[in-house]
């Protein structure tokens, strides 16, 4: 470790064996190994390491001075840094599970780590009595009293029948320290146990009133209008308008005749896909080969991101229409699949063909196999609703991630709505929800193999 004089952290050179990425588990031994460096003061490796020659690119670790102390408190928070870290994520960890889980599985983890204390402080309560049963008030060494004891203590509401015993015959009992340093002990920990799962049932609320009450269709259906007229009178220069990328949401309170309402409704879409590597190992951005000029001035690839950083390209999605000013019942939201589209290959775009300010898709390719081998393999896809509740009056969000193999190509969402016969009022048949049907004309691609089973 080098000190740069006027530098505001340490300077720590990697190294060869370190400098790569790798598994957690993997660099908790690596980092448990330059641990053991630090603290046996392994100058010999140093030496060694230094004389080697090495033309590969230095790479350090920069530590901030604040954290790091030197001499022996210096040792010490090294050496419990790996047991902090693994508690503090093991914390943030079941905070984050705490959130994505159900109320009846939050409440059940409640419980078992309820009697899962209480039992700890039994078993160290029932120890000590097995010297000094005098240290209680029951005066004896059973599991039922000790018990007793515990949870009264732990959940702190008051001592019954069983407490810790003071006096006996008017003389003070000595040998019951360790019993009534065990029960102030268990009712802190009662107390921040109540706490923690009061905040984290708070929290969790609060989550769920933030949350839109909407459902996305587990399918991303593309479908296309192949009876549409031909642009040409040749069979080969035939051309197609594009196709269309489709996602339903519906609002789980359409049935409700007020306060089911989003207001405002705004969806927006972020497409996630591998770069390519090159042998370095250095990402190769892939560009448009078309020019936005044949569009009337249209970008040839709309809201790209790229981040060579983390392996991953980033492009926004456009929707068709992307707003939706009273959003009570469903929703079905387009993509246009065009030379701007990022779910598209560069060699697909490069056969699309621009006529009159409009993209056009050739015959050829204007099929279910031709889709499917013209997308581009994307790793997710995020759809972000944020909106205003018309229940709260607050801003809530929802947000959904596709994979690329939950595209289906040649069926439309199919139908949920229908009017109630006694109002009127348009309902929605939440069991329909996740049906799709085959587009109009047919030209779908199979989804049930010879023994009747799904596919995707």
């Amino acid at each position: 470790m080098n000190d740069k004089p006027g530098s505001s952290f340490y300077i720590i050179p990697r190294e060869e064996d370190e400098k790569n990425a790798m598994e957690s588990g993997a660099r908790c031994g690596q980092r448990f190994s330059s641990l053991c460096r630090s603290i046996f003061c392994c100058s010999s490796t140093k030496n060694v390491s230094r004389k080697k020659k090495d033309n590969k690119r230095k790479q350090y670790r920069l530590e901030n001075r604040e954290s790091r102390d030197c001499g022996f408190t210096g040792c010490l928070s090294g050496f419990f840094a790996m047991p902090n870290y693994i508690i503090n994520r093991a914390i943030i960890e079941l905070f984050e599970w705490s959130f994505r889980t159900n109320f009846p599985m939050l409440i059940l983890l409640f419980i078992f780590m309820f009697f899962f204390w209480i039992c700890v402080f039994t078993c160290l309560i029932h120890l000590a009595t097995w010297q000094h049963d005098y240290c209680i008030s029951t005066g004896r060494n059973h599991w039922q009293d000790a018990f007793s004891l515990s949870w009264t203590t732990f959940s702190t509401v008051g001592y019954g029948h069983v407490f810790p015993s003071l006096v006996k015959e008017g003389e003070k009992l000595e040998n019951c320290g360790f019993i009534i340093s065990m029960c102030a002990l268990e009712s802190f920990v009662g107390v921040l146990y109540a706490g923690f799962c009061g905040a984290l049932l708070f929290a969790k609320i609060l989550r769920v009133q933030a949350v839109a009450q909407v459902t996305f269709s587990n399918a991303l259906v593309i479908h296309y209008d192949n009876k549409e007229m031909p642009q040409a009178a040749d069979d080969k220069e035939k051309l197609y308008p594009c196709p269309m990328l489709a996602v339903r949401i519906i609002n789980d309170y359409a049935n409700r005749r007020f306060g089911g309402e989003l207001f405002s409704a705004n969806v927006e879409a972020i497409v996630m896909y591998q770069e390519d590597q090159n042998a370095n190992g250095k990402g190769l951005v892939r560009k448009s080969t078309r020019s936005s000029k044949g569009r009337g001035g249209r970008k040839a690839l709309m809201g790209a991101i790229k981040c060579n950083s983390d392996g991953y390209n980033y492009a926004k999605v456009e929707w068709k229409i992307s707003e939706h000013p009273l959003f009570n019942s469903t929703w079905i939201i387009n993509h246009e699949l065009d030379e701007s589209s990022p779910f598209l290959t560069d060699e697909m775009k490069a056969e699309l063909q621009i006529k009159d300010g409009k993209c056009f898709w050739p015959a050829d390719k204007f099929t279910s196999s031709g889709i499917r081998n013209g997308l581009k393999n994307f790793t997710k896809l995020a759809i972000t609703l944020n909106a205003v509740s018309g229940s709260s009056f607050t801003s809530v969000y929802a947000q959904y991630p596709y994979e690329f193999e939950d595209i289906v190509v040649g069926y439309v969402h199919a139908k949920a709505t229908y009017a109630d016969a006694n109002t009127g009022m348009i309902l929605v048949d939440r069991s329909l929800r996740h049906d799709i049907i085959e587009q109009e004309g047919g030209g779908a691609e199979s989804l049930i193999d010879s023994d009747s089973t799904l596919e995707v």
